[in-house]
């Protein structure tokens, strides 16, 4: 089976994660593009606890970037806790809530700041006061579910 496309690893019966839909996006780095697609696949719910991860020559292989770039986001992934991995072994997904939670209020800060900036570049001033203004508030809290 294609372990790389999302298919259980033959013999395993566990998912594996798919990278089918990523997708070069924007400027910044390839490894950093990488590690942002599998923290939004852990915020949406499409990997979860103990899935495995491609290797990185298979991964590298299917993006069409070099294995140290993969390497890379791998690196960050662990550090962060995200990933498990061990020399010579596969590698898997380490998420429980609480890392599902700061991934989450994470990416929102970062996805807001990206929002802010962009009315900033039409030329809305974005401050506390307008949020507040609008049809509805836009709290921390809320951000934050």
């Amino acid at each position: 089976m294609d372990a790389v496309a999302g298919r259980p690893a033959a013999g395993t019966g566990k998912e594996m994660v798919s990278f089918d839909g990523f997708v070069l996006s924007d400027g910044s780095p390839i490894y950093l593009q990488i590690v942002r697609f599998v923290k939004q696949g852990i915020a949406a719910g499409l990997i979860s606890n103990q899935e495995e991860v491609p290797s990185r020559r298979a991964l590298s292989a299917k993006l069409c970037v070099n294995p140290n770039t993969v390497q890379k986001a791998f690196r960050i992934l662990e550090d962060e806790g995200i990933l498990t991995s061990r020399s010579g072994a596969k590698s898997y997904t380490c998420v429980d809530e609480s890392t599902m939670r700061n991934i989450r209020r994470e990416l929102t800060l970062a996805e807001t700041g990206r929002w802010v900036e962009a009315m900033r570049k039409l030329g809305v001033e974005i401050g506390r006061g307008t949020l507040e203004r609008g049809e509805g508030r836009l709290r921390g809290d809320y951000l934050m579910a």
